[in-house]
């Protein structure tokens, strides 16, 4: 029994060809209409589908990632599923895809998911009891994926960030070398306690690492001075 024509969001019909005694087995099923599968995610993620027409190799990446998911979805191969969302919420961050992108590849993931499978089970005649079961499974295992997905995302943002917050704390602290014994380190902007503490960690590391023996910190650019701004210690460190 050949199930009926899935209607996208978009409201055009697409067909699933199920002509062989092997399209019995999902992913034989899945191979054979891969294209129509492909064409329908694509039409439930039109802004998606946007930046990959500007993007050459994004739509091949989704593509892969898509044909992978369901057959470790139906396998349900936690092990593969695990370094499979690891792998793409890693690959994700390094292309610096947004959030409202990877939301709707998930939402369309399982729209275009659940069109697939409620024809290929029509096709091979099951019943409602044992599609509402395999509903509740693949529900469980495509959470499992998109929340390890987006913890492996996340974890790549946050590392940028810190790198990034590294950076820039180093070069909050210029400690610049005047004569063979003297430096001067020129504060600007607002010192707040973070900084003010930072200051006072990077400024003996510096001052050690450049053999000076007195420090001259120039206040004349910071902001808005008050008690807890500025570490009253980190205003006349001199180091002999």
């Amino acid at each position: 029994m050949v199930g009926s024509e899935p209607i996208s969001s978009t409201g055009r019909r697409f067909h699933w060809s199920c002509t062989t005694k092997k399209d019995n087995h999902l992913w034989f099923f899945f191979q054979r209409n891969a294209l129509v599968f492909e064409e329908q995610l694509l039409r439930e993620c039109p802004y998606t589908a946007r930046l990959i027409q500007r993007q050459e190799g994004r739509g091949e990446k989704l593509f892969a990632m898509a044909r992978q998911l369901v057959l470790l979805l139906w396998e349900r191969n936690q092990h593969e599923l695990v370094t499979l969302a690891k792998r793409s919420g890693r690959q994700a961050g390094q292309a610096d895809v947004g959030i409202s992108v990877i939301s709707e590849i998930q939402t369309a993931l399982r729209r275009t998911l659940w069109l697939f499978l409620r024809d290929y089970y029509h096709h091979v005649s099951a019943t409602s009891e044992e599609v509402f079961v395999l509903e509740n499974k693949i529900n469980y295992w495509l959470d499992y994926f998109m929340g390890n997905y987006l913890a492996s995302y996340t974890e790549y943002k946050e590392g940028v960030l810190q790198a990034q917050r590294e950076a820039v704390d180093d070069l909050s602290v210029p400690v610049i070398p005047v004569t063979s014994t003297r430096a001067i380190l020129p504060v600007v902007g607002i010192i707040d306690t973070h900084r003010a503490r930072l200051i006072q960690e990077r400024t003996l590391q510096r001052i050690a690492e450049l053999r000076r023996e007195e420090l001259i910190i120039d206040l004349s650019a910071v902001v808005g001075l008050g008690e807890t701004s500025f570490d009253p210690g980190v205003r006349a460190i001199v180091c002999s």
